[in-house]
Order: structure tokens, then C-alpha cells, then sequence
């Protein structure tokens, strides 16, 4: 769920950016991987003062990699469908 959640995340930060549609670079693709996971991060911290719910590390990679996934796999379906590169 961590993942899908995130990748979703993911995406829609990818989104915020205008000149992805232009050119994606890896470095986009790693500050979007590290603002989920930042974000990630922060729901876990959250979680320590909710009673009944634990932070995970394991909730944290879930969250990094979702993020990760989901904008790599936008990246290879624009570059499949439209020729681009990847940088």
C-alpha cells in the first residue's frame, strides 16, 4: 500500500513540474525519489505519537521506492512512445 501510495505521490510531484514533458533528467528523478521519501519520513515520525501505530523503516523504503517506481515508469513510457532519450 506504501507503495502505491507514494508512487502516486510520486507523480504527482513529477506533475508539478513543467519542464518534465520537455526533458527528465536524473536528477528529477532522485529529488522526487528523495521528497517522497522525506515525506515518508515524516508520516513515520508522525506515527510515533499516535497510539497504537509504530513507525517502520520498512515503511520508509516502500515509500522512497514507490515514488522511484512510479516516475521511472513514466520516464520509460514517454521515452517508448516518443522516441526520447534518457539523459
Amino acid at each position: 500500500m506504501h507503495m502505491g501510495a507514494y508512487g502516486i505521490l510520486g507523480l504527482l510531484f513529477l506533475l508539478s513540474l513543467k519542464q518534465w514533458r520537455k526533458r527528465l533528467s536524473w536528477k528529477t528523478v532522485w529529488l522526487i525519489t528523495l521528497a517522497t521519501t522525506l515525506y515518508g519520513l515524516s508520516d513515520e515520525f508522525h506515527q510515533s505519537f499516535v497510539p497504537g501505530r509504530y513507525p517502520s523503516l520498512g515503511d520508509i523504503v516502500a515509500d522512497g521506492v514507490g515514488g522511484f517506481l512510479a516516475v521511472v515508469l513514466v520516464w520509460f513510457m514517454a521515452w517508448k512512445k516518443q522516441g526520447r532519450k534518457f539523459y
